[in-house]
């Protein structure tokens, strides 16, 4: 939509506060820790991330997964759960305050954004969640929708897949799990990003500036 107004744009990015952001320890040592923290709505894809530990404990992966949040998909997952067989290895925990969230963040091996774009055309922005995961060092797997691809870079910040895609999701948080050296260089990637870019002071200074020299 800026086509031939690119000198009329200035960018200024989402940012975050981050004295609190620590290294999550992950162990990556069975049972792996799993885990998404999102709206449970349908554009955030929790059934297919659902269908895709289905094949993963068919396959033998000890691992949990924590659900995190809640919306109106809630009953709808856990019947999910329920029918997949999955009750034993999934977690619901409900609201997180947002003052919860780094405590839920350091429990995690991988996180998980498995996003889609619905038929109406509904879809994430970019999920500020992610950001927080990467500045605890977690690990991301996320999927090519919206402005997730601004920070999960695949291969350097993290792992990209196509939306709806089990193999593809089966296959990022294996390779994951299967790295841990590899894992938490990408996220420390992630997180050298996160610092760089969407830093509040240095943007909320952006914004001041451009106002200021708008208005003289």
């Amino acid at each position: 939509f800026a086509k031939g107004h690119e000198d009329k744009i200035t960018l200024v990015r989402n940012c975050l506060s981050w004295e609190r952001f620590d290294d999550a320890p992950v162990p990556m040592r069975p049972p792996y820790h799993i885990m998404a923290l999102c709206r449970f709505v349908r554009t955030k894809g929790l059934d297919v991330l659902l269908r895709t530990c289905r094949e993963l404990a068919d396959e033998g992966l000890d691992f949990r997964l924590t659900l995190a949040g809640c919306g109106p998909q809630m009953l709808p997952l856990k019947a999910l759960t329920a029918r997949l067989g999955l009750r034993d290895r999934v977690d619901f925990p409900g609201f997180i305050p947002h003052n919860k969230v780094p405590e839920l963040l350091r429990q995690a091996d991988v996180f998980v954004t498995p996003s889609r774009i619905r038929a109406n055309g509904d879809r994430d922005g970019l999920p500020t969640v992610i950001m927080e995961a990467l500045l605890h060092r977690v690990p991301v797997v996320a999927t090519n929708v919206g402005g997730i691809r601004e920070v999960v870079r695949n291969g350097e910040t993290g792992l990209l897949i196509p939306e709806r895609d089990v193999p593809a999701m089966k296959r990022a948080i294996r390779d994951t799990l299967a790295d841990r050296e590899k894992s938490l260089a990408m996220a420390e990637r992630g997180r050298r990003l996160i610092l760089d870019f969407y830093d509040s002071e240095k943007n909320a200074r952006s914004m001041i500036d451009l106002i200021a020299a708008h208005s003289a």
